[in-house]
């Protein structure tokens, strides 16, 4: 005969292990996915980094800092990519002075961007070269020396570095570091912009319309700065729009320039915002639209653009009560969908 007890406490045991399981994935939760996943991948690189094994280390730093297979997490990835870059992987002392550099996981640091850069650098990995020479020739970390970032910049370039060889390129232009070579920066920019650079095949565009360095080429300025356009770069894609709007080069298209135009306006190129103002208040490729004008005309007087004020001065006693409503409600969905475009990312090299 059972025992009268003998139920209850089995019922008991079974209260226990309903329990355990149920804190079970609370429990590991807290561990944080950087210690615990369902990953096999991730799981192994975690094994062999707690190993020590640089490679894995570097590998874990990236996935972390990009959420591969695992929840994004810079800090950790920071912490991951220090570990393989003490034991002398480049390529995590790279990503380490991007962080720095960028203050994603990390204070922003760029006195630590340049040290990691350095250090990898001089494994010579070429997009290292490259940062720490925007940094030289910037100066930000420390003092400026525009003539050791150009020999990085050359050194990196002849490894095949497309954003080294259009940096490279722009200082021979201009003359910084050294003496102007504007035929050697032409040959650079083709080599960064084959690589599909869009600020490189931009800037090669625009030599070859301006005859810098080359020839002028009116079938080599629209090549590529149509290429780079074609790849969201607003800055070619408001010189593509000029082409058009004056002609030059180019048969004159408005409809071709309001088009090129919008493209930039809405990345919040300023003097694209205010060309179609223009086009909307002209109705040049585009309809005419006074309350569009104002509102593309109120955004370019924002970025800066002088000659806005006049021109929305002119605008404004065109809007009667109705319309003035639509160019503000205009006015508030452009603000929405438009963004800011600030220092180009094409400079630096990222993994």
């Amino acid at each position: 005969m059972p025992r009268p007890n003998s139920l209850p406490a089995c019922w008991s045991g079974l209260r226990h292990l309903a329990l355990a399981l149920f804190l079970l994935p609370l429990l590991l939760s807290r561990a944080g996915a950087a210690d615990v996943t369902a990953d096999p991948a991730v799981r192994i690189e975690q094994d062999r980094a707690q190993q020590g094994d640089a490679g894995a280390q570097y590998r874990l730093g990236v996935r972390m800092d990009q959420g591969l297979g695992i929840e994004r997490d810079p800090a950790a990835a920071a912490r991951w990519y220090r570990k393989a870059a003490e034991q002398g992987h480049a390529r995590a002392a790279h990503n380490l002075g991007n962080l720095y550099l960028e203050g994603r996981g990390v204070e922003a640091d760029p006195v630590q961007a340049r040290h990691w850069y350095a250090l990898a650098a001089e494994s010579g990995y070429a997009p290292a070269m490259n940062n720490l020479g925007y940094l030289l020739a910037t100066g930000r970390g420390g003092e400026a020396d525009p003539a050791a970032a150009r020999q990085l910049y050359r050194q990196a370039a002849g490894l095949g570095e497309a954003r080294a060889q259009l940096n490279l390129a722009l200082m021979l232009m201009r003359g910084d570091g050294g003496p102007a070579d504007p035929e050697a920066a032409v040959q650079w920019l083709a080599k960064a912009a084959a690589q599909g650079l869009p600020a490189a095949q931009r800037e090669l565009g625009l030599a070859l319309r301006d005859g810098r360095g080359s020839e002028v080429s009116a079938d080599g300025a629209f090549l590529w700065l149509s290429k780079a356009a074609m790849q969201g770069d607003a800055e070619a894609q408001y010189e593509l729009g000029r082409l058009h709007g004056k002609g030059d080069l180019v048969p004159l298209d408005y409809q071709l320039a309001a088009f090129w135009y919008h493209r930039a306006a809405l990345q919040g190129h300023a003097r694209a915002q205010y060309l179609l103002c223009l086009s909307h208040a002209l109705g040049r490729g585009v309809a005419s639209d006074a309350a569009r004008a104002w509102a593309w005309c109120t955004l370019a007087q924002e970025g800066g653009v002088a000659e806005a004020a006049s021109t929305l001065a002119d605008i404004e006693p065109a809007l009667n009560g109705p319309d003035k409503e639509r160019a503000q409600k205009i006015l508030a969905s452009l603000r929405e969908s438009s963004e800011k475009v600030g220092i180009s990312k094409s400079v630096i090299s990222n993994q």
